[in-house]
């Protein structure tokens, strides 16, 4: 289950979207671009989804500037969903790091195929991320071991055991 944050402004739009996708994912709701920012500092979830044109204060256009900025954020993925639908608006928000764009009204089939592509897709990119982390950690560990106890070829054997088990642990989406 993928955590899902929605940020959109109109009710009736946000309770069909929660009932179409919170039976395979958490979803976490608000209505401004503010109180996003706000759950995003306690959060990190697996995928934003935006209305563009909120509202109240802050623009969907000026959310994904900021969220960009966020080293912690750059890498998750983020659905535009807008009434409007010119090229310069899609484009620009493209331009500021959106991954998909959907245009309102949508259908709610389209809408879980794009949510389940992009949270399938963000799984994979954290995989192969704690995978290179584990590469590169096994690596230095194991040079370190090498040069503190390269007379002590037991705790070598224990080290390098430990090591395949937290691959293992990684390969299996964590421990176990």
């Amino acid at each position: 289950m993928a955590l899902i944050l929605l940020v959109e402004d109109e009710e009736p739009v946000r309770k069909v979207m929660i009932e179409a996708l919170n039976r395979e994912h958490w979803i976490v709701e608000v209505s401004t671009a503010e109180e996003a920012l706000e759950v995003l500092k306690r959060a990190v979830p697996n995928l934003i989804i935006l209305h563009m044109l909120l509202k109240d204060g802050m623009s969907g256009l000026e959310f994904c500037t900021i969220l960009r900025q966020i080293p912690h954020m750059k890498a998750v993925p983020l659905m535009i969903i807008s009434g409007y639908a010119e090229r310069d608006l899609i484009s620009d928000t493209f331009v500021l790091g959106a991954n998909s764009f959907l245009s309102k009204p949508f259908d709610i089939n389209e809408m879980q195929n794009m949510v389940t592509g992009l949270t399938e897709e963000e799984a994979k990119t954290s995989r192969r991320l704690a995978t290179r982390l584990v590469d590169a950690t096994k690596f230095e560990i194991e040079e370190a071991l090498k040069l503190a106890v390269k007379d002590d070829p037991e705790t070598l054997k224990l080290v390098k055991l430990a090591t395949r088990r937290v691959e293992k642990d990684v390969k299996n989406g964590g421990a176990e």
